[in-house]
């Protein structure tokens, strides 16, 4: 058995629907943006740089963004994942703080 389902919507219809926020006035000033740099430097212009710059993401974030997205679009309950290892090197970081302060 096969079934065929052709869903005729905007991708702002789309966004709307799963929940995802509106991002176009991002979108408009990241390409005012890129527009701006490469136009003030073309010849020393390097994307890969660009790309550094202006992608603070990583792949984990990414990764836990798209199934809290997923999930949400499912009308599941966001849940807590583990904790990120930004957060946890910021926690290491105050109880060597705390324990400093204990011994001293």
């Amino acid at each position: 058995m096969q079934i065929k389902i052709d869903i005729d919507i905007t991708p702002a219809e789309l966004r709307q629907f799963l929940g995802l926020p509106d991002v176009a006035g991002l979108q408009e000033d990241m390409i005012d943006y890129v527009r701006n740099r490469v136009s003030r430097g073309t010849e020393n212009f390097d994307p890969a740089e660009l790309l550094r710059e202006t992608t603070t993401w990583g792949n984990k974030t990414l990764q836990r963004f798209f199934a809290m997205a997923a999930s949400r679009a499912a009308g599941e309950e966001p849940h807590d994942e583990e904790e990120s290892p930004a957060r946890q090197r910021r926690r290491r970081k105050r109880n060597a703080r705390r324990d400093d302060a204990d011994e001293g």
